[in-house]
């Protein structure tokens, strides 16, 4: 085994998707998995990972003073420290709070959101990876955002 291999066998990582969602531009949101948001499927984790698959579309993705990232269909964007973090269409637009957002599942579904305006979809997973590893050098040496 190399060594980021064994790095990442240590981390013990669990997690899932937790929220299917579609946004139609413009659209501007601000996301960030707390402890509530993982407790219905796993032990509160040490360390979130989040995350979102992007399925169709592309926007933006904004982690505090960085510069923004254009993030495209096929794509995952990681946010290995769990940073707050601004996902849009448009950076014109004032962010609501992904939480507020979010309607329950029914029949066995995942929960969602379907929010923005009459424009282009971005269809997302959003899911967490969390870890129970006492070590976080590896996360700590990643990028807020990618």
């Amino acid at each position: 085994m190399d060594v980021l291999s064994e790095m990442l066998a240590a981390m013990r990582l669990s997690g899932g998707v937790i929220l299917d969602t579609q946004f139609r531009d413009p659209w501007s949101v601000v996301s960030h998995f707390g402890p509530d948001d993982c407790a219905p499927f796993f032990p509160v984790p040490k360390h979130i990972i989040a995350y979102h698959y992007v399925r169709s579309g592309r926007f933006w993705a904004k982690v505090g003073g960085q510069q923004p990232v254009e993030v495209s269909a096929g794509e995952i964007i990681l946010f290995p420290r769990n940073d707050a973090h601004i996902l849009y269409s448009d950076g014109d637009l004032k962010p609501v709070d992904a939480h507020e957002l979010v309607r329950p599942g029914e029949n066995g579904n995942l929960p969602s959101i379907r929010w923005g305006g009459s424009g282009d979809d971005s269809l997302m997973f959003c899911g967490f990876l969390g870890s129970v590893s006492p070590d976080e050098a590896l996360l700590q040496s990643l990028p807020p955002g990618r």
